[in-house]
């Protein structure tokens, strides 16, 4: 799968549940989590997120730019090992 056509595909799932926040919100639905009700502000936050979240993933995609996780790894190797000393003392503490 491209770059382009993953941020394509998830910016198209956000902007699908984005929709939903807002008949949520429109139609005064409510959402049930394990026997909480979510308040209304929850999906008005949600709906921000997620289309801020669109909005760079059709940027991103609009620009094709590639190989993006690819800086990511590189600067994980070379940090690989400060984190694997880190763990290593992290679990010489025993409680």
């Amino acid at each position: 799968m491209t770059h382009k056509s993953y941020t394509l595909t998830v910016g198209v799932i956000f902007f699908v549940v984005a929709i939903l926040h807002l008949l949520r919100i429109v139609f005064q639905w409510d959402a049930m989590v394990g026997g909480w009700l979510v308040p209304q502000w929850v999906s008005w936050v949600a709906v921000i997120l997620l289309l801020t979240l669109v909005m760079r993933d059709f940027s991103s995609a609009e620009a094709g730019k590639k190989n993006i996780g690819q800086c990511s790894r590189r600067r994980l190797i070379r940090m690989w090992p400060i984190l694997s000393s880190s763990y290593d003392s992290f679990s010489a503490i025993s409680f």
